[in-house]
């Protein structure tokens, strides 16, 4: 429930300075960004991406290995009958990507 300020979760990537409201009132694009670098206590909102509704994420800025760089976003998608893991490469945020989505049979959260 909710208008655009309901969350159920917020996300804060340390290294890159962005933060991520997840779990919102949009169920299609429902994972907001926002920039903490230039102003923390009023963040920028860059925009919002998401396919279904994402519970839960966490985000890592991979500092070495073959994502070296590469901001990365591992989200908990909580739709029923569709429950399941999306990865999505943040690093670009003009051009935010979907890398995989996988389910299993059972596949909730609690």
């Amino acid at each position: 429930g909710g208008g655009p300020e309901s969350s159920h979760n917020v996300v804060v990537d340390e290294v890159s300075g962005y933060l991520y409201r997840v779990g919102g009132w949009d169920k299609k694009k429902n994972v907001r960004m926002y920039d903490l670098n230039a102003n923390p206590a009023a963040p920028e909102y860059i925009g919002k991406f998401g396919k279904g509704f994402i519970h839960d994420a966490q985000v890592i800025t991979f500092a070495s290995g073959p994502y070296a760089g590469k901001q990365v976003m591992f989200a908990c998608k909580a739709v029923t009958g569709s429950h399941g893991l999306q990865i999505w490469d943040l690093t670009d945020k003009s051009a935010i990507s979907l890398l995989g989505f996988d389910t299993w049979p059972g596949a909730s959260y609690s």
